[in-house]
């Protein structure tokens, strides 16, 4: 029996909500908030040539004001650091700090234990499974948000939108 849409979403809303409620916690101890841990992971994920501050805030989400400002603070507490690129001189990278690796490290480890006591009532197979759904649910939504970008550019461009 097909189940509506409605009482998905509120289960997936509210799983969301615990879940970002014991990541949160996760990060009380380190003195940091979730936007914080999510720059300090994207500079990471960028490698040793650091990211652009562009290419943060669109990897956030991000206006680049917004995150301007929360570089700033990061770099005066000794997250992160700017230095010129050494693919292009005349642009500036981030990268993280020691301190800003370390307390990566101390993050990632904790947020791995407290998302493995959140799955244990699943089996291996039942996660992996979940995995693979939730994947595929952030690929169609994903390209569905591609597609009414496109649809809105084009009424744009043809002035259909006010």
């Amino acid at each position: 029996m097909a189940q509506t849409p409605f009482p998905i979403a509120i289960s997936v809303q509210r799983i969301s909500e615990h879940l970002r409620s014991r990541l949160e916690d996760a990060y009380a101890p380190f003195q940091i908030n979730e936007p914080r841990a999510a720059v300090l992971e994207t500079i990471s994920i960028a490698g040793p040539e650091g990211c652009s501050q562009t290419e943060l805030a669109e990897a956030l989400g991000a206006s680049e004001s917004n995150v301007s400002t929360l570089i700033e603070r990061m770099r005066r507490d000794g997250l992160l650091f700017r230095m010129r690129s050494r693919l292009d001189r005349r642009c500036s990278v981030l990268l993280l700090s020691d301190e800003g690796r370390d307390k990566l490290a101390q993050i990632d480890a904790l947020r791995q234990q407290r998302m493995a006591d959140a799955l244990k009532g699943l089996t291996i197979e039942e996660q992996s499974q979940l995995h693979l759904l939730l994947d595929r649910w952030r690929r169609v939504l994903a390209l569905t948000a591609r597609e009414s970008e496109v649809v809105a550019s084009r009424a744009v461009r043809s002035g259909e939108a006010a």
